[in-house]
């Protein structure tokens, strides 16, 4: 009898096993899609990273040699100013050199013109 009993709990449970089975074998299809979702994510975001990771190295690089090339140019700005000045310095010596000679002369012509007309003065009162 108690065996009887017994067969006829589990027989009125054996439905219930049998929807709680299914329930499992569906929850563990969803775990496994799941699961190959997040592998697919994962891939995803590592090549992502990589990618990432790649990018930022070349703009690294193309950032140093903008950078040395700044540098190469502001350094060839420097050396163009310096001569530059150089050259204004030069020029404005000579200008000055010439500036001089053209004051010697402007007053030699003075006195000569000076000295001609007290000639020239003379010449009259003669």
């Amino acid at each position: 009898p108690r065996l009887k009993k017994e067969m006829a709990r589990l027989k009125k449970e054996e439905p219930k096993l049998a929807i709680r089975e299914a329930e499992l074998v569906e929850l563990n299809e969803e775990r496994e899609k799941c699961n190959l979702e997040s592998q697919t994510l994962s891939r995803e975001q590592d090549e992502t990273l990589q990618y990432t990771v790649a990018k930022l190295e070349e703009l690294q690089a193309q950032l140093a040699d903008a950078s040395q090339e700044l540098a190469d140019r502001q350094a060839d700005i420097k050396a163009q100013k310096e001569k530059f000045e150089e050259e204004e310095i030069k020029t404005a010596a000579e200008i000055a050199a010439q500036q001089a000679r053209l004051d010697s002369m402007a007053d030699g012509e003075r006195r000569a013109r000076s000295e001609l007309d007290a000639v020239e003065s003379k010449i009259e009162w003669e």
